[in-house]
């Protein structure tokens, strides 16, 4: 499956990866737990935590993907030295909940396009009270949310559907390069602030006096959410690498440009909410209620970039969304022979119902169930970190260390032991804390 329109070029690899990296998590998750976890603590346990640990998660779902060269359930089988039917089962999981993810995703897309619009209507709200009835709205919006995430769930399907090089890398290639621009010319404007100064200390000034148990395993579980590990994405875009690729470059690449995004956008966010009064730890009211009072004060500069932020977001969030379907869609065109268009239709019907189903809870017909919440609460705790732990096992335990160290291809040299070190012990107990944790049993 390596051939023609089903394989990457180097740099499409790099930017696709990074692109799946590089979504809402970056730009609005990030800077939220920095700001409720105490700014250059989190921000230093996090970077040791993405280079040492979560680079070496990755690794090993790149190995699978790059020996297997198929979805996740069939590398997974053909890999396994023995209980193959057992982790076939865990890569239809793992790119199960990739896909589960994507289906209350695109409402979150959905909300931002509804941004974009009133930023260039100009009908932001300008105090934030009024601030959070617009987003309470939003959310409770059917109507409209219905329509604009079935718009981007039939987009989304259709440029995965059209294969590696015409449909996920090409949109890469437009859209990445985009991000960088726009993101880099909000810093620039961003560091004209009075707020730049005291949202650079906020994010790099170290309080060792801040470093706590909890701030120690929200690192470690972001360095996982922000590098899309446990979903079975990095292994199935590794599936497509042309021969004789360089997976422990590629995954510097990725690592460097994902952490860039993650600090420009905390940078340049911090910089707006510190010069105008705001709130560093306010969740997603952050972006959406902070940000957009912000962009609304502002008369028309406001409205100029309230257009280009909400656009950038839309678009981080489209590298996302891409890199969600193609897990599942991968394994179903694989495992049953048919076309990768046919594997989408099949697709996109049940989750467009999970869509369907999880915006009517947000709009109060199923009495206080969140089906969003509640969703993103089972996957992000349980489910991804399962995944995680199943990629290091499987590496560490279930593989023939001779095909790993064929994979990177002596790449990592005197490292390599190291490596498998943390891949076979160390990396597999931090993930099982850090879950059991998030889980409110330890």
């Amino acid at each position: 499956m390596k051939e023609g329109s089903n394989t990457f070029s180097n740099l499409g690899f790099i930017l696709a990866t990074a692109g799946s990296a590089v979504g809402l998590g970056n730009v609005i998750r990030f800077p939220y737990i920095v700001g409720d976890s105490g700014g250059g603590a989190f921000f230093a346990i996090y970077l040791m935590t993405i280079l040492f640990i979560g680079a070496s998660v990755m690794l090993t779902e790149m190995v699978i993907g790059y020996k297997g060269v198929a979805g996740a359930a069939t590398s997974f089988e053909k890999l396994a030295i023995k209980s193959n039917a057992v982790w076939k089962n865990i890569g239809w999981v793992m790119s199960a909940s990739s896909n589960i993810i994507f289906s209350y995703y695109v409402i979150l897309l959905a909300w931002i396009m509804g941004y974009i619009w009133m930023s260039i209507s100009g009908s932001l709200a300008h105090d934030p009270e009024a601030a959070k009835a617009i987003f309470t709205d939003i959310q409770t919006n059917v109507g409209q949310t219905i329509l604009l995430s079935g718009l981007i769930l039939a987009a989304v399907f259709l440029i995965v559907a059209r294969g590696i090089t015409n449909g996920i890398e090409k949109i890469n290639l437009i859209l990445m390069p985009l991000i960088l621009f726009i993101f880099t010319g909000m810093l620039l404007y961003a560091l004209t602030l009075d707020g730049f100064s005291k949202a650079f200390v906020f994010m790099f000034h170290i309080d060792f006096s801040a470093i706590t148990t909890h701030v120690v395993i929200s690192a470690v579980g972001m360095s996982f959410f922000t590098l899309s590990l446990g979903s079975a994405i990095v292994l199935s875009y590794s599936a497509s690498l042309p021969k004789g690729s360089n997976l422990v470059k590629s995954i510097g690449y990725v690592v460097l440009l994902d952490t860039s995004i993650a600090i420009v956008s905390g940078l340049m966010i911090f910089s707006f909410v510190f010069t105008y009064g705001g709130d560093p730890s306010a969740g997603f009211g952050l972006v959406f209620i902070t940000l957009g009072t912000v962009f609304s004060n502002l008369g028309v500069m406001g409205h100029v970039l309230g257009v280009i932020f909400f656009s950038a977001l839309l678009f981080a969030g489209l590298t996302s969304a891409v890199s969600m379907i193609e897990p599942m869609l991968k394994s179903v065109h694989i495992r049953f022979n048919i076309t990768r268009y046919k594997a989408a239709l099949a697709l996109a019907i049940p989750t467009a119902i999970v869509s369907i189903a999880i915006i009517f809870s947000l709009g109060g017909y199923f009495g206080d169930l969140n089906l969003m919440d509640k969703l993103d609460y089972i996957l992000s705790n349980i489910l991804l970190p399962l995944g995680g732990l199943g990629t290091t096992v499987f590496v560490g335990w279930f593989m023939h260390k001779s095909t790993v160290l064929e994979a990177v291809d002596n790449k990592l040299g005197i490292f390599f032991e190291l490596w498998y070190v943390i891949v076979k012990y160390i990396a597999p107990v931090l993930i099982v804390i850090v879950m059991l944790t998030l889980l409110g049993i330890l």
